[in-house]
């Protein structure tokens, strides 16, 4: 009977990554979507490329990448144990890695498609 009880908890506890990974993929597509194409995207999308680009600035192109990336992750390694340390320090360091490129970048490159109204024009 034990073993009756993990099987359940494993296949339930497979079907929990796989939706939370379907979930990080479509804010992937999403954000790609609103990024690549902010008029596409609705009220939203526009607040949300505005969002991207003000954050992480050029690299927030490569930004929907990176979140479809670890929603497939997130489907493949559902039985692998994560070191949360580790996960933590390399989110960290990738979004160091955004900031520093966007602060060195920033005058180099055309800011007028970063014009998007911000939240309070929305209501």
């Amino acid at each position: 009977m034990g073993k009756k009880k993990k099987r359940r908890r494993t296949k339930k506890n497979k079907a929990l990554h796989e939706i939370i990974g379907v979930l990080i993929v479509s804010i992937g597509i999403f954000s790609g979507l609103s990024v690549y194409f902010p008029h596409y995207a609705g009220a939203v999308g526009l607040f949300l490329s505005g969002g991207l680009k003000g954050l992480f600035g050029l690299a927030a192109y490569i930004m929907p990448i990176v979140i479809m990336s670890i929603g497939v992750l997130t489907i493949i390694m559902y039985r692998k144990k994560v070191n949360k340390t580790k996960l933590v320090l390399s989110i960290i360091t990738v979004l160091l890695v955004f900031g520093l490129v966007h602060i060195l970048f920033f005058n180099k490159i055309n800011t007028s498609s970063f014009d998007r109204p911000t939240f309070i024009e929305f209501l």
